[in-house]
């Protein structure tokens, strides 16, 4: 699932002490002095963050978080209860599950990379677009040919998709 923002890629440095003032130079990729807030290509990005970590403060943040963390664990259990492959790295907010039908497809914006789609369990996605999401993806598994038992997500044995539960990691 995909949630589209007005905002730019953009990341934000933590630093336990003041840093040092580094001159601005002359970026290869922009091909001009640069006079821009460390080099970032909208002012409006940093500051959009700096809002939100103001607003929020750490506890904000980690409640937001946590709760994408828990529908992770949620998104991944119902598609294991579906008998959808599925797996989830501990602290993710991204569950990696085979590639649905395309009539799934159509409807759902999913990161997609062959064999394997992910479904991102970020702030802003709810449970009831998780609970709509699995019951499209329950309805064509019945009118077309499921995942095969004997297959597995490249890299993650069947061995390991078999002992994990939406409680681990």
């Amino acid at each position: 699932m995909c949630s589209r923002s007005p905002v730019m890629p953009c990341a934000v440095l933590v630093y336990d002490r003041q840093p040092h003032a580094v001159a601005a130079g002359r970026p290869s990729y922009v091909g001009s002095a640069d006079m821009t807030i460390t080099g970032s290509r909208s002012g409006h990005t940093p500051l959009l963050l700096w809002q939100v970590l103001t607003t929020l403060g750490a506890p904000g943040l980690r409640a937001r978080a946590d709760t994408s963390r828990r529908l992770a664990r949620y998104t991944f259990q119902r598609l294991l209860d579906l008998g959808w492959e599925a797996r989830l790295n501990p602290h993710a907010f991204t569950v990696v599950l085979r590639t649905p039908p395309q009539v799934v497809r159509a409807k759902w914006v999913l990161a997609d990379h062959g064999c394997c789609s992910h479904v991102s369990c970020m702030p802003g996605v709810g449970q009831f677009q998780i609970d709509e999401f699995i019951a499209d993806l329950a309805a064509s598994h019945h009118t077309a040919a499921g995942p095969s038992a004997s297959s597995t997500l490249p890299g993650w044995p069947a061995s390991r998709l078999a002992g994990l539960t939406a409680g681990d990691p």
